[in-house]
């Protein structure tokens, strides 16, 4: 697996909005705790899978969805 990271560009901005910086930072969160499917990435970039020691699964596109989807505005 490739990584672009010699040609990436990434902006930072505020976000006034406390609702949108919320929302933001809840998906940050459950990005942050996903546990399944996860890579470790090392020198010899094996890339080999970094099984769970947590009983709850934490599967980020899916708990994103379900997040946006069940959310109330």
């Amino acid at each position: 697996m490739t990584r672009n990271i010699d040609t990436r560009v990434e902006v930072g901005f505020p976000i006034y909005d406390k609702k949108i910086k919320k929302e933001i930072r809840d998906i940050i969160d459950i990005q942050l705790n996903d546990n399944t499917k996860s890579r470790e990435i090392n020198i010899q970039n094996n890339n080999k899978y970094h099984k769970t020691k947590s009983a709850l699964p934490v599967r980020a596109q899916i708990d994103i969805y379900n997040y946006l989807k069940n959310k109330t505005n």
